[in-house]
């Protein structure tokens, strides 16, 4: 009668010990995607930190363009103003070709 006792027991014993190793098993392999999901996501946010700095310089670079354009528009609009001032005067520039 212990025979079948001790093996049911073993049995038992190894059947509770393979559930454990499976569990731990299965929770490692979770653990691990876990940290491979989290090492993406710092990566996707380093990246996006990235694309706002670039951002950022760009913004700069373009208010500096308009900037400038704008100083050239008016530069150009005096210049303008210029030329027709000093052509009013001139009977020669407003007449009209032969």
């Amino acid at each position: 009668m212990k025979t079948p006792a001790v093996l049911l027991w073993f049995l038992a014993t190894l059947l509770l010990c393979g559930l454990t190793g499976w569990e731990a098993y299965r929770k490692g392999k979770e653990s691990l995607g876990r940290e491979q999901m989290m090492d993406i996501i710092e990566d996707n946010r380093a990246a996006m930190q990235e694309v706002r700095h670039a951002y950022t310089d760009f913004s700069r670079v373009i208010n500096v363009i308009r900037i400038l354009d704008q100083q050239r528009i008016t530069e150009g609009e005096q210049r303008r103003e210029e030329m027709q001032k000093a052509v009013q005067g001139d009977t020669c520039a407003s007449a009209y070709p032969p």
